[in-house]
């Protein structure tokens, strides 16, 4: 998997180096990795909103987080080092993760090494952004309080995993990029999936369409409003929604 992925990554940015004039600026690739333990710790807060843009590497998020947010970050590229920020506004926390931003060499994209992987709290409802540049990226939602949710991604592969019970519904906006894409939804609560494609080939499994390229799940009703109500913009590569 992880052989795929970097070659898929190292295609691509060949033909952005092939496709511009600009000089492509080095980076040292060191043999140890930097390891960082990343918490933000339980407060007043009564909800979160969490943004995590990663421009290369793989990410991973789940539930689990004993504080409100429990991670680690790896990496090999000092460039890659993550800054991370959090606020209290008004008894909603506000937490950003990202890498820090600038250009970024591919000469060896081979010995990069920049893994994300956090923990999130199930305790209180969360709106959650995901920005994943040359990435593998796998949400597994399960258990969350999502009440919003916005994946944009770029180049390489995708995961998100919604299925499971929902308490109430939510909105999500996806937009991908180039690469495979696989979203897992519950077969519980209503789903509503209003797509914009590109050039790419889609898959949905145990959903039925009503047209113009709109998708529903057995359980969704019309006449309710407490739906899971998706906006998917789809790029180029593969893309599968499936009901579990």
């Amino acid at each position: 998997m992880k052989k795929k992925f970097l070659g898929m990554m190292l295609v691509f940015l060949l033909v952005l180096a092939g496709c511009s004039n600009e000089v492509v600026e080095h980076f040292t690739v060191h043999s140890n990795l930097e390891k960082e333990s990343i918490t933000i710790e339980k407060d007043q807060s009564t909800a979160l909103d969490i943004s995590l843009q990663i421009s290369l590497g793989e990410l991973q998020v789940s539930k689990g987080a004993t504080e409100w947010i429990d991670g680690s970050i790896e990496y090999n590229v000092k460039k890659l080092e993550p800054e991370v920020t959090y606020e209290l506004t008004q008894n909603r926390g506000q937490v950003e993760i990202k890498q820090n931003e600038g250009d970024f060499g591919f000469r060896n994209i081979g010995g990069v090494e920049n893994s994300w992987d956090f923990k999130l709290t199930n305790e209180i409802p969360l709106d959650l952004k995901v920005m994943a540049g040359v990435s593998e990226t796998k949400l597994d939602l399960k258990g969350l309080q999502i009440q919003n949710l916005e994946v944009e991604t770029g180049v390489g592969e995708v995961t998100i995993d919604m299925s499971g019970e929902w308490e109430e519904g939510f909105n999500a906006n996806f937009k991908t990029g180039l690469g495979s894409s696989t979203i897992i939804l519950p077969s519980d609560i209503g789903v509503i999936i209003k797509t914009e494609k590109g050039i790419v080939a889609t898959d949905f499994i145990k959903l039925k369409s009503l047209g113009n390229g709109v998708y529903v799940n057995d359980a969704y009703d019309a006449s309710e409003s407490d739906h899971i109500k998706i906006n998917a913009e789809l790029g180029m590569g593969e893309v599968m929604f499936k009901v579990k």
